[in-house]
């Protein structure tokens, strides 16, 4: 996970207990900043995710799509975990492609990775 240098301060969110398995060292709090949506292991005082964007869905699934930031980093690393995040997130109702599609549009973020590419790297492999 690697921290951004934009000058904001990254919204720490928890992580439930079924998605640690996807940080670094089953982390139970990750902070993600919310212009480039790098995510970093840490924090105090997590927020709900839809403080970040209200794009993330409600609940725990909301921190899922936060660590599929993390994971999107590097899809040839993390193929398989992506695969299983993304299922579960699909399991608890989240349509992920639509999520991070309204996330794409948002004029407001500019992820550090490109999602556009990452989007199609997902169709192709799920």
């Amino acid at each position: 996970m690697q921290p951004c240098d934009h000058d904001v301060t990254a919204l720490p969110v928890a992580v439930p207990n079924q998605f640690r398995k996807y940080t670094p060292e089953q982390a139970g709090v990750v902070r993600q900043c919310p212009i480039c949506f790098r995510v970093a292991s840490g924090g105090s005082d997590p927020v709900s995710p839809q403080v970040i964007t209200d794009h993330y869905p409600s609940g725990e699934a909301g921190s899922g799509v936060v660590l599929l930031f993390y994971l999107l980093d590097s899809i040839a690393s993390n193929r398989s975990e992506i695969q299983q995040l993304v299922s579960e997130l699909e399991h608890a109702g989240v349509d992920v492609f639509s999520t991070l599609s309204r996330i794409n549009r948002d004029p407001d973020i500019n992820p550090a990775i490109d999602l556009d590419r990452r989007i199609r790297h997902l169709e192709q492999f799920l």
